[in-house]
């Protein structure tokens, strides 16, 4: 009986001592299982954490660095509640609630989220961190005059807080507040200069500003950056293109299309660029690309019939210009094209007849006034001429051959007086073709 009383007493000291020491063989557990999880052995550190909570289940930071393993390995469910099992034994811990709004927040549970940063602020009010995620918060659901609130405020906490300057440009871009906007790319890039993203949001709102010389030095960074970057090539070109650098887009679209051999869009723009230095040939080649890649617009219909029009290629121009129409029959610039192939080939009443069709659509289109007026005063229409080509000044009150073909008009009215100072007015404008006329019909 004494023997069994004295195995009784040693179990129960052993059970008593064991007890006593839990915490300490959860201590070294959650040790272990922090060195696992510092050197990425993610999945033994959470075993180790496991038998730390084993041992001693009531200790927030067990659960809230296993949360940060199991984040780790993408498990974000199991992360969830170790961040909301640490939030339950300590209602403080300010960090539990910003992970785990951050895990919300990525799986776009933004109502829970926004609550997680409010009482993440609510406990660090200093850490403009949880003003930064309200404000995007704000900002996803186009709440903007908020999120531009909540951004100053995270700025106002930290005045070098590169992303918050970043992201209150997107947001007052997105409110129209332009100049605002550029303003905060240019403090983030002061901050974070060469981070490629803000060049790229800030290129964006200078192309709506059609600043496209501050958009080409933007995309000149982002190159300088980022060499094999086919966006900022191609829209670098584009935009080269918009200012008639003809010569520099063509440069920068043949390296897009090296980069990028099956982007149509290249091949489009380029195509365009090589018309604007009167290389035809080339133009007509890229356009040929684009409508085999099943490029096939009216625009590029348009542009290919013109190109032909220029090689004097005029069946074959009608032709993509009536295809053009066929996608488009609003598309007044190809009505007016066919109407010059006519008048090459001197059908001028045929080339009126287009012309007509053109002005009906677009009232504004000046190149058709002009155009009709030549053929009318080739016709000896020569009244109704001198009407297009007023018409045509109205509209560009600089268009130097305007002048020049009514001045030739009222020349053939017998109306030399009207007609010399039309001749004047195109010399005027740089046509010196007009001094043949002054020297002939003109006294000065």
């Amino acid at each position: 009986m004494k023997k069994i009383l004295g195995i009784i007493i040693v179990l129960v000291v052993l059970a008593t001592a064991f007890y006593l020491l839990r915490p300490q063989f959860a201590k070294m557990a959650y040790n272990k299982a922090r060195i696992l999880a510092d050197s990425t052995h993610f999945e033994p550190a959470i075993e180790k954490y496991n038998t730390a909570i084993k041992f001693d289940d009531d200790i927030p930071e067990y659960y809230f660095h296993r949360a940060i393993t199991f984040n780790k390995l993408n498990n974000t469910e199991k992360a969830i509640e170790d961040y909301s099992k640490t939030i339950e034994l300590d209602s403080l811990h300010s960090q539990a609630y910003f992970n785990r709004s951050l895990i919300y927040f990525d799986l776009q549970q933004l109502k829970e989220s926004f609550t997680g940063f409010n009482n993440y602020i609510r406990l660090k009010p200093e850490d403009p961190k949880g003003f930064y995620y309200l404000a995007f918060i704000f900002n996803t659901n186009k709440l903007y005059e908020e999120a531009i609130q909540h951004y100053t405020k995270a700025i106002e906490l930290d005045n070098n807080y590169a992303l918050a300057y970043y992201n209150r440009g997107i947001t007052k871009a997105s409110t129209g507040d332009f100049n605002g906007s550029i303003e905060d790319y240019n403090k983030a890039l002061e901050l974070d200069a060469d981070n490629v993203e803000i060049y790229l949001q800030r290129v964006g709102v200078k192309s709506a500003l059609e600043d496209y010389k501050g958009a080409i030095k933007d995309y000149d960074k982002i190159i300088e950056l980022n060499p094999k970057n086919f966006e900022a090539f191609y829209k670098r070109g584009y935009f080269k293109l918009m200012l008639k650098d003809y010569h520099g887009a063509v440069e920068d679209l043949s390296k897009a299309s090296n980069l990028k051999p099956n982007n149509k869009e290249v091949y489009f723009s380029r195509g365009k660029a090589y018309a604007g230095i009167r290389n035809y040939k080339k133009a007509l080649l890229d356009y040929n690309k684009y409508i085999n890649l099943n490029g096939k617009t009216s625009e590029v219909y348009y542009s290919r019939g013109v190109a032909k029009l220029q090689l004097q290629m005029l069946n074959e121009a009608r032709s993509d210009l009536m295809q053009a129409l066929k996608q488009d029959k609003t598309h007044s610039k190809a009505y007016w094209a066919i109407g010059v192939s006519y008048a090459m080939q001197g059908k001028y009443q045929k080339s009126i007849d287009s012309f007509d069709k053109a002005i009906n659509i677009d009232p504004k289109l000046t190149e058709a006034y002009y155009n009709r007026g030549v053929s009318k005063g080739l016709l000896n229409l020569h009244n109704d001429a001198i009407k297009d080509y007023n018409l045509a000044i109205m509209q560009n009150s600089k268009y130097a051959e305007a002048y020049y073909n009514r001045g030739v008009s009222y020349i053939n009215l017998n109306d030399f007086e009207t007609g010399c100072y039309n001749f004047k007015k195109a010399r005027e404008l740089g046509m010196e073709a007009a001094n043949e006329m002054i020297k002939m019909y003109c006294k000065e």
